[in-house]
């Protein structure tokens, strides 16, 4: 048998690099009471609700500009008050995880922009603004939008918009909106077990401009136009979906090579 013998030098060598490893792995915890950028790699969880009130364009509650960070509301609320150019929650890093959020009366609830990686989840967000988003993607891709709902009254609910690529909304209502969910200029997308409602002359579910989208146990109402709207959008995949409209379950403009079954 043979004995290995360390020196000392050896030793505190190891033991500063085992140092590193563990704080490099270690997750910071911080606890918020008010709108902040969120420039660590951390979990921030907020203690309290939050009414910011709003009387110049152009602000946002939560900006995150680290990599990694996770955005906890716990259930508390943002509130605003419908101003344009302020966003709840914004992003453009990798990997941010928004959750148990309740975000009102901004003009953009949630945005991601050009953020991959992320997640949205249990989040309920709501706008009366005229040019309002409720969960807005922008050149966003493979992000999780789960067990949320969103209501815009005047525009979209929820809009995954130009070179926002394999996300995924499942589990996840949209309410009372002028145009439910749209997908433009985006592929591989997939809308699984959700409802999309369009309470304006427009539609529940709009795919523009885009390919193999995939919408799946899905229910799409509108009080007036077509509930599901394909404009130059080719080999998407439609199936187990409910539609209820007083006009055309589908409209299809310039698409082809679409499925349709169940």
């Amino acid at each position: 048998n043979t004995i290995i013998f360390f020196g000392v030098g050896f030793m505190r060598w190891f033991s500063v690099i085992l140092v590193l490893a563990v704080l490099s792995a270690t997750v910071f915890a911080v606890d918020v009471s008010a709108c902040r950028d969120l420039n660590e790699s951390a979990t921030y969880t907020l203690n309290q609700s939050i009414n910011q009130s709003i009387t110049i364009n152009g602000t946002t509650c939560f900006n995150v500009t680290a990599q990694n960070v996770l955005l906890d509301c716990a259930g508390f609320s943002i509130l605003s008050n419908n101003t344009t150019n302020t966003f709840g929650i914004y992003t453009n890093q990798t990997n941010t995880t928004v959750r148990n959020c309740i975000v009102t009366a901004f003009q953009t609830g949630v945005y991601f922009n050009n953020s991959n990686n992320g997640t949205i989840q249990n989040t309920t967000v709501n706008t009366t603004h005229p040019a309002g988003y409720g969960i807005y993607l922008l050149g966003s891709s493979r992000n999780l939008i789960t067990g949320s709902t969103a209501y815009s009254s005047a525009y979209y609910g929820i809009r995954i918009h130009t070179g926002s690529n394999f996300n995924t909304i499942t589990g996840t209502n949209v309410l009372n909106s002028l145009i439910g969910i749209s997908i433009d200029s985006g592929s591989n997308n997939t809308i699984a077990n959700s409802t999309a409602t369009s309470t304006g002359s427009n539609y529940a579910i709009v795919l523009s401009s885009n390919a193999n989208n995939t919408i799946t146990n899905v229910t799409a109402i509108t009080n007036n136009d077509a509930a599901l709207y394909f404009g130059s959008s080719n080999s998407n995949t439609i199936s187990n979906t409910t539609v209820s409209s007083p006009a055309s379950g589908f409209r299809l403009s310039s698409s082809s090579n679409n499925l349709i079954q169940n």
